[in-house]
């Protein structure tokens, strides 16, 4: 049985959504983080969102218990793919040991840094070099925060704007990131927010709708990138095999192309059983 799937992917809960990422690329909306909790009484006492697309490398045959959670509608890109968008997979670490703690260091410098963009003047507060070079080195190891996950933890509800008191085993999910890079957008979008915005469904959609601007083409490098489409269910191939072949058009594809994409489709009805 293989340990990891040579594919990466994405799991969105509708067809609309796996549409929108094959027409219009990969969205990195913010996903809030818990940083530091407490378990008894239950308390959430570090938190944070982050921009990001999430990938994991779980192999199909493994997959289902990851579905119930992300949805049954997904995209297998090729691990080749990843280089052109600096696709990382997550640093899981255990709450307040080495590693973890250092990170906690981290982030109120990271949000600090944040607030003050790449104004020289403010840096120079810190006692950093006034050296474009320098600084931006920092600003990359200060966002390392971002990649990095409790191996366990609670889940925010977006439906209750609240973290869920069950605890979920993180590192079980074999999780990817691409990361916005801190030194391409600042001034244009916040690589992380508090988590009383992200709460706000009005300021989420906001600070999301911005994150749109900088979408991941899923046909940046090539076509053959793809190497899993998957549906929910057997019953909407054939709608989607016409949805999927205008798209496949619009983006200059020849129709031997577009054939060997739909030799790609799965259901996730059909894995359930065959896997």
């Amino acid at each position: 049985m293989a340990v990891h799937s040579e594919s990466l992917f994405h799991f969105t809960r509708s067809i609309d959504g796996l549409l929108g990422i094959l027409r219009n690329g990969f969205y990195p909306y913010y996903c809030p983080e818990v940083h530091v909790w407490q378990e008894d009484p239950f308390k959430v006492l570090q938190c944070a969102a982050h921009p990001m697309v999430c990938f994991c490398d779980i192999p199909l045959s493994q997959i289902s218990i990851h579905q119930q959670t992300y949805g049954t509608y997904g995209i297998g890109m090729s691990k080749a793919w990843r280089r052109y968008f600096n696709l990382n997979p997550v640093i899981y670490c255990q709450q307040d040991a080495f590693v973890h703690e250092a990170i906690g260091d981290i982030m109120p410098m990271y949000r600090q840094l944040e607030k003050a963009g790449l104004d020289n003047n403010k840096i120079k507060k810190w006692g950093l070099k006034d050296d474009v070079a320098f600084v931006m080195g920092f600003a990359k190891l200060l966002q390392l925060p971002s990649l990095v996950k409790l191996i366990e933890g609670p889940v925010f509800i977006k439906e209750r704007n609240d973290w869920d008191t069950k605890l979920t085993p993180f590192y079980r999910e074999r999780e990817w990131r691409i990361v916005p890079d801190f030194r391409l957008v600042h001034g244009i979008l916040d690589t992380v927010v508090d988590i009383s915005t992200y709460s706000d469904p009005i300021k989420r959609n906001k600070i999301n709708k911005k994150a749109e601007k900088f979408s991941l083409s899923v046909f940046v490098r090539n076509w053959s990138d793809i190497q899993y489409i998957i549906l929910s269910k057997d019953a909407e191939v054939p709608d989607f095999i016409k949805e999927f072949t205008i798209i496949c058009k619009d983006k200059g594809l020849t129709n031997d192309q577009i054939q060997i994409l739909l030799t790609r489709v799965k259901t996730s009805e059909r894995i359930q059983l065959d896997y």
